[in-house]
């Protein structure tokens, strides 16, 4: 089975911000590694809480099958941790996402301005107007703009 697949499956177990996965990563090497582990083996691992635990065991791979095929249909890279072409910047953040998805080029990232656009889930008109017009005189000037693709700004 395609290793990705394992990847984005990782990166829907825990919730953004958890520093769990890495800490698995860095132990166990491998995603489909951690998904082939036992039950008795998870329960040694001090960090992980039962409902972390439990979170392993019901995430699916199916709903990771259909994300990858789709990001194939759409032209979208999944690059996973650690892998070439994976910002290093984000390599020492403390929770760094497991894959990125990416439509463009990534390359020279680490050497160009990045901001970061964080904002309320139910922003107003207005908001998402300024928001909108700040960001886009921001690339023009050569700055990128990062998004989590959240809701809202």
């Amino acid at each position: 089975m395609d290793e990705l697949l394992y990847w984005v499956w990782l990166s829907r177990v825990f919730s953004y911000g958890s520093e769990k996965p890495r800490k698995l990563i860095e132990y166990f090497r491998s995603p489909k590694n951690i998904f082939e582990l036992k039950e008795d083996e998870l329960e040694k691992l001090s960090f992980l809480k039962p409902s972390d635990r439990k979170a392993l065991r019901r995430t699916s791979l199916e709903r990771a099958e259909e994300i990858v095929k789709r990001c194939r249909e759409l032209g979208i890279q999944i690059l996973p941790y650690g892998f070439d072409g994976y910002p290093k910047r984000l390599t020492h953040i403390y929770a760094p996402p497991m894959v990125l998805y990416i439509k463009g080029d990534l390359s020279g990232l680490d050497e160009e301005v990045g901001i970061t656009v964080v904002g309320t889930r139910k922003a107003s008109e207005y908001g998402k107007r300024l928001t909108g017009n700040l960001c886009y005189e921001l690339s023009r000037a050569g700055v990128v703009i990062i998004s989590g693709c959240a809701e809202g700004i």
